[in-house]
């Protein structure tokens, strides 16, 4: 048997602007200006198909509403054989009309860009991006919900062109970043865990090159 002829619940357009409007006006009410940055390759390596100089330079800000309201997700803090590591999650729901008026040269949000949330300083790169979710209501895909993942700031280059998007990093330091607990993680040559240069210094003592033989054959 076919669905009831006098309900029209996947193909009303009427309805689906309506819904639009209401999710859009519940998330510039109940949600947060984020500044989303892209990321520009200027040096790919096809070989390992990767950029090792990330470069961040458009930055437009957005409302998006965060899905977690008692602080991030994901496993948090945790000691690795590499010392104490951040794994912690979030996702942001943003509206599509809302993304494509303010970015019309995308077609969507894109794995690898980063998000910058001021309320907290903090830096979120987006992982994934899940267009269904939730599944056609109404017949129409209003928003996109990305799952991003606090990030290990690394020396990337950042120039904002927006000087709207610019005006958020002015109060912040790209070489110290917050930690989830709030205290500033600023990496110094008094870091213990940064002792690169005491050990090239004991290791060219210790390094002896032949040029007759390079290799150390015996």
């Amino acid at each position: 048997m076919a669905t009831n002829t006098y309900f029209n619940n996947y193909k009303a357009s009427n309805e689906q602007d309506l819904v639009e409007s209401m999710i859009i006006e519940s998330i510039q009410i109940k949600g947060l200006d984020l500044v989303y940055i892209e990321r520009i390759q200027e040096n790919m390596d096809y070989l390992f198909n990767e950029d090792t100089t990330n470069v961040f330079k458009q930055g437009t800000i957005i409302e998006m509403y965060p899905t977690f309201v008692t602080g991030f997700d994901g496993d948090g803090e945790m000691f690795t054989r590499f010392g104490l590591d951040n794994f912690k999650t979030g996702s942001f729901v943003v509206s599509k009309k809302r993304f494509e008026d303010e970015m019309p040269s995308f077609i969507r949000p894109k794995e690898g860009d980063i998000l910058f949330m001021p309320i907290t300083n903090s830096f979120l790169i987006i992982r994934f991006v899940n267009a269904e979710s939730p599944f056609f209501e109404k017949g129409k895909q209003f928003v996109w919900e990305l799952n991003t993942e606090l990030m290990t700031y690394s020396h990337e280059d950042f120039t904002i062109t927006d000087q709207e998007a610019s005006d958020a990093f002015d109060a912040i330091d790209l070489d110290s970043i917050l930690n989830s607990d709030g205290s500033e993680e600023i990496y110094t040559d008094d870091d213990p865990s940064a002792d690169n240069r005491e050990l090239e210094e004991d290791g060219e003592e210790l390094i002896v090159v032949n040029p007759s033989n390079p290799f150390g054959v015996r």
